[in-house]
């Protein structure tokens, strides 16, 4: 696989209106595609390799309370709550060491069966990453293989084997299956550097 044939499309939905505490959050998709080409040098189709869906909130400009924009969103968000004190601040450990004001939660990521197994979940996670955060930004994700039902007998040996991948890109356990991340920290460029050459070949 060769990196000039690698296509990434951002996409996001952004309310201006914001009515709604849920509408804070702010949905982006990240889609790792392969394209194919014609005879003629056009492209005749794409094939989607993976997706990584995530969520970009700005702490300090939004005119509601952290908690409930989290919790308003959906059960799968409001497990962040957790990163804030009961009056809506970050807490102070969360800072690293300076002001954040914006914060990125990667919900989900999918790769195609077809594509497992090369370490590209973790690539275009980076990816995304480093594309969205800023040097005021905390990430933060709750590794969790969604694909298995709740009493599926190996879902607790996957989310280990999923929260190790987390901490591959500089993510620390937090507290109640959260785990954060300081994107600037340098572990999280160390890794997509570590990626890019698993990946590329």
């Amino acid at each position: 696989m060769q990196l000039e044939d690698l296509v990434i499309h951002y996409n996001c939905f952004d309310s201006i209106g914001r009515l709604d505490p849920s509408d804070e959050l702010v949905p982006w998709t990240a889609t790792l595609e392969l394209p194919f080409y014609d005879e003629d040098g056009g492209t005749a189709k794409a094939v989607v390799i993976a997706t990584a869906t995530y969520y970009s909130f700005d702490i300090l400009d939004s005119r509601w309370d952290p908690n409930d924009v989290l919790d308003a969103h959906s059960a799968d968000t409001a497990v962040y709550r957790n990163l804030f004190d009961s009056e809506g601040n970050l807490l102070d450990e969360l800072a690293f060491g300076g002001s954040c004001s914006r914060l990125v939660i990667m919900d989900r990521v999918s790769v195609d069966r077809d594509w497992r197994g090369q370490r590209i979940g973790p690539f275009l996670a980076a990816r995304a990453l480093r594309h969205l955060s800023s040097d005021d930004a905390i990430a933060a994700c709750y590794p969790a293989p969604f694909e298995l039902p709740l009493d599926h007998r190996n879902r607790d040996q996957e989310r280990i084997r999923l929260s190790r991948i987390w901490e591959h890109l500089g993510f620390m356990h937090h507290l109640d299956g959260v785990f954060v991340c300081d994107p600037t920290a340098g572990e999280l460029d160390s890794a997509f550097d570590d990626l890019t050459k698993v990946v590329l070949g």
